[in-house]
């Protein structure tokens, strides 16, 4: 397996890439002379093509394109829209059933108002039992 490096399909890339981080590792430790310029320009092109070759993976990225795209977002977005408008919906409902129940009973559990006391509470109770529970709330 460690030979396949040098062996394997990508070896003439591997090799370059490894003369490349040589050739930069002795200009970090300045073994060769700065003062020839054509040295300088040599490093300079390798690191160009070796950019290039970085460059050359970005074909693979056409998923990530593609997710960007407005199209593909425009669905989503009216997707949570809708689910707003449907938790506000079960909200109000809700509510309405709890302040109903609070007229006509004395004996109230500990936590209904708390929970379910107005339309806001309503929708973050909610939001809480179809994200995960209760548990992070508190």
């Amino acid at each position: 397996e460690k030979l396949a490096f040098f062996t394997g399909v990508n070896a003439r890339w591997n090799l370059f890439d490894t003369v490349v981080i040589t050739l930069q590792f002795f200009e970090a430790l300045q073994f060769h002379n700065l003062d020839n310029a054509t040295m300088v320009r040599i490093i300079r092109v390798i690191r160009i093509v070796r950019t290039a070759r970085a460059l050359r993976t970005l074909k693979d990225l056409r998923i990530l394109r593609l997710i960007m795209a407005p199209e593909v977002w425009q669905p989503l977005f009216w997707g949570v829209g809708m689910l707003l408008v449907i938790l506000y919906l079960f909200a109000v409902f809700i509510t309405a059933v709890a302040m109903e129940y609070t007229e006509g009973n004395k004996d109230l559990p500990d936590r209904l108002l708390e929970l379910y006391g107005s339309v806001t509470q309503t929708q973050y109770t909610l939001f809480m039992a179809f994200s995960g529970g209760e548990a992070w709330g508190e």
